[in-house]
């Protein structure tokens, strides 16, 4: 009537109610004899008993001697058993567009000093949940002391550091699991034995099972600390409610961009042809309503979705520009930190500096920017800001930005540096002199402004040097 069809397990108090006219001690005490003469076995794992198929071999005595045995858990197949899946912020992914995910592990209590001094986040990690793997050499206060310790702990990235309640549960069953494993692998008695081949079996598959389930609600249940305190669970009781508090606390001025084609580290090939079309289009349709765009192309959503919804493009004294000025109000504030750091990077420098670096500064906190919609960002940067911009590629001055010279700063940000330039008061009469003999030269606007007057003198010599000046 036991578990075949029923569900139910011969465990004490189930045998207690189905014999009648016997007390507990009555029961248990037939059920020693029973073991005893190798009728019945009980199956800790399950915590309940089982007619026995008959083996000379005991296992109970195997599994004691080989736990005196052994030393500490093994951490590694604690962290094989835990399926230690990444932890998602997820209400800052919805608020922000950014997807930013914390590591998982299991450190040993000895080695968790050295591990914290030298902790790098695992590549594409905004940091790491670390949990004390249990240990008999530490009580649960003296653990409980330790981690506070350690997460004062100064690290390149966030991290929490916690300790679980079920700590000892998991330490028992690890010790547990260890011990049959050993005996699995060093009993030769067992190869003659099918029986109790069977029953190891057995037992290995059920212990590494709830060892499992004890694991993933390790994590669940932990007291977590941070910078020397505990994190209130009332207020965070989810992991991924934690790692939204931490994304916004390490990445307070990210900017807010809902798009999932180029919003990531790592884009698509479509993805990339998509933002390709689209910064042709700024480049050739700048001062174009929407540059054009009509339909829901592929570019065309990451315009609507990056540039239009962020107000990014706007109309300013008869004109569709660019702006980077003046943004602290509407949706482009959360791009403002974007552009401040860009202005400090560049009138900071009386050298060039390289669009590496410039993505280098965006990608860092507190900004976080991603990888793959730093190309459009940069764009934006330098068409809003190309008066007091000097664009290099491969140390040499490009006058004018044309889509070959765009393939280039997509490709190899090494490669492409800028320099900013500012006029003095004292020679903006100079200036504008030139802008408008320029202009006359050209037949065309030249702004009054150093690189702008740069760029006219240039077109003004190629066309000499093509004859068509020449009367």
């Amino acid at each position: 009537m036991f578990r075949s069809g029923s569900g139910l397990a011969a465990e004490d108090a189930i045998l207690e109610t189905c014999i009648e006219n016997a007390t507990p001690e009555a029961i248990r005490s037939a059920l020693q004899d029973l073991t005893r003469w190798s009728i019945l076995v009980f199956r800790k794992h399950l915590n309940s008993w089982a007619i026995y198929s008959g083996s000379d071999f005991d296992i109970d005595s195997a599994i004691n001697e080989a736990r005196s045995e052994l030393g500490e858990v093994n951490i590694k197949q604690l962290i094989e058993l835990s399926e230690l899946n990444p932890i998602v912020a997820k209400r800052h992914y919805h608020l922000t567009g950014n997807l930013r995910w914390y590591s998982r592990t299991l450190i040993e209590t000895k080695s968790a000093e050295d591990y914290l001094k030298n902790f790098i986040a695992k590549p594409g990690s905004a940091g790491e949940f670390i949990l004390l793997a249990p240990s008999s050499d530490f009580s649960i206060r003296q653990n409980k002391a330790l981690v506070k310790t350690l997460s004062e702990t100064n690290t390149s990235s966030p991290v929490v550091i916690g300790y679980a309640p079920n700590s000892s549960r998991v330490y028992e069953l690890g010790m547990e699991l260890a011990a049959l494993e050993r005996v699995q692998k060093s009993r030769r008695e067992l190869d003659g034995d099918a029986v109790a081949r069977k029953e190891i079996n057995s037992r290995v598959a059920a212990v590494k099972f709830e060892l499992s389930e004890e694991l993933k609600s390790s994590f669940d249940k932990a007291d977590w600390h941070q910078s020397g305190c505990e994190i209130n669970r009332s207020t965070r009781s989810t992991l991924s409610s934690i790692a939204s508090k931490l994304a916004e606390e390490t990445y307070y001025e990210t900017p807010y961009i809902q798009n999932e084609l180029v919003n990531h580290e790592s884009i698509s090939g479509n993805s990339v042809k998509a933002r390709k079309e689209l910064m042709y289009r700024m480049l050739g349709n700048y001062g174009e309503p929407r540059f054009g765009y009509e339909g829901f192309s592929s570019d065309a959503g990451l315009y609507y979705s990056i540039i239009e919804a962020n107000e990014l493009y706007q109309w300013v004294d008869g004109e569709y520009i660019f702006s980077t000025k003046d943004s602290n109000s509407g949706l482009n504030k959360y791009f403002s930190p974007l552009w401040k750091a860009a202005d400090k990077l560049f009138k900071g420098s009386k050298e060039s500096v390289s669009l590496a670096k410039l993505y280098e500064i965006w990608q860092a906190a507190p900004i976080g920017a991603k990888k793959g919609v730093l190309p459009i960002l940069a764009l934006i940067y330098f068409l809003a800001n190309r008066q007091h911009l000097g664009l290099y590629i491969e140390n040499t001055f490009i006058p004018d930005l044309t889509e070959a010279y765009l393939d280039e700063w997509m490709q190899d940000t090494n490669r492409v540096a800028f320099k900013y330039v500012e006029i003095g008061k004292e020679r903006e009469v100079l200036l504008k002199s030139l802008s408008a003999s320029l202009e006359k030269s050209l037949g065309k606007q030249v702004i009054a402004s150093p690189l702008e007057s740069a760029r006219g003198l240039v077109n003004l010599v190629a066309t000499l040097s093509t004859g068509g000046l020449i009367q």
